[in-house]
This record gives structure tokens, sequence and C-alpha cells, in this order.
């Protein structure tokens, strides 16, 4: 590591899974209005792509260069799914604004996804059911994240970092599921 900052794993696959990301979509031509290869020509860059090093996120910085060259990337770097792999406590007033939910909104998971963002909010109905004490809604959300397990290589649409991914969300899935049972019996 470049600058002594400890980092977890889950932010090295975060940061190979974001650049993979732009690398695709830029050579397929998903570009927004003002394509450049600043990004590209970070000193540092070749080693986020390896994942040796993860960029500080802050306005105008690699990751919002990134951004304006593929419109998505920054969004899947900041996605709540790293913090939820890591085992981050979020707040229930957090979760409802990022679903669009309000206090009173009753929580109905669906237990499906196709993409990434799918799977996004997905974690985050596991998350606020946790947060708010609704067992059942819990218990349910986190079958649904059992459930689309499978999906993950797809979902995250690169084989060569699906591995680690699922491996992350394999043990998130058994904290939650320990969890569940630990609920049940009280």
């Amino acid at each position: 590591m470049v600058d002594g900052r400890r980092q977890d794993p889950i932010d090295k696959v975060k940061i190979r899974v974001t650049v993979t990301y732009w690398h695709s979509m830029s050579r397929i031509g998903r570009t927004g209005s003002r394509p450049t290869n600043r990004p590209a020509q970070h000193p540092l860059f070749k080693e986020y792509e390896k994942g040796i090093h993860v960029p500080r996120d802050h306005p105008g910085g690699v990751i919002d260069q990134m951004d304006e060259v593929v419109p998505g990337t920054a969004a899947l770097f900041r996605s709540l799914v790293w913090a939820i792999l890591k085992g981050v406590p979020l707040r229930a007033s957090v979760l409802r604004e990022r679903l669009g939910l309000d206090a009173f909104d009753v929580m109905q998971v669906s237990p499906t996804a196709s993409t990434f963002a799918d799977l996004e909010a997905l974690l985050m109905w596991v998350e606020l059911a946790k947060a708010e004490g609704r067992h059942d809604a819990f218990a349910s959300a986190v079958a649904g994240v059992e459930t689309v397990m499978p999906q993950v290589r797809f979902i995250i649409e690169l084989t060569q970092e699906a591995d680690a991914f699922s491996a992350f969300l394999t043990d998130r899935l058994r904290v939650w599921q320990a969890d569940v049972e630990e609920r049940r019996v009280r």
C-alpha cells in the first residue's frame, strides 16, 4: 500500500470491480459526453487495477474523473454494498432514504437480483429489517440473499472478481443466518 492506510480486503475487490467496470464500459463505447484519458493517466491507476491501492474518494478525484468518462462508475464505487459486506452498521434512516421509503412504509422484500443495483437493494433490505428489529422481514430478506447467491457471478459481470465477491457475500450471509437463528431462539 502506497500511503500507509489500512486496507480491507473488500476495498481491494471494490476498486478492482470498479476499474474493470470502467474499462469494459469505455471499451464498448458507453462513455459520457466528455471522454478523457485523465483517469488512466493517474500515477496510481495501475495500482488501482491490481487492487493494491484504493483511491481516496474526494470531489474531483480519480473516481469522479472515471465517472465523467463512464457514468455509473462512482455509484458502483460508492455503493452501500461494500459497507454492508464489511459489516459496517448503517442507520435505518440512511437505508430508508436510499431505498426511497418513508418511515411508515411496510417492507416488501423481493428476492430477485439481476443487476448489481438489485443486489444492493436486497442487501439494504436485510440491513434495514435488522436495524428496525423486524425479525420476520429480516429472516425473509436473508433468505432472499441466499436465493440470489448463484446469480452473483452474473450480477457483477466480472468472472475474475466474482469468486472473491461471492466469498465476502457468503461470509456476510453466514453472519445474518446466525443472527436469524439467534432471534428465533429468543
